[in-house]
C-alpha cells in the first residue's frame, strides 16, 4: 500500500514502475 507522503526520493515504486506525487495522486483519485 501507498502512502500519500513521498518517500526520500519523493515518488513511489509500483508495478516495476516509479510514480512521482502527481501521478500518484491521479491515480488513488482514479480508484476511489
Amino acid at each position: 500500500q501507498l502512502s500519500p507522503e513521498p518517500n526520500e526520493n519523493g515518488c513511489y515504486p509500483l508495478d516495476g514502475k516509479i510514480l512521482c506525487k502527481a501521478c500518484h495522486v491521479d491515480l488513488v483519485s482514479e480508484q476511489q
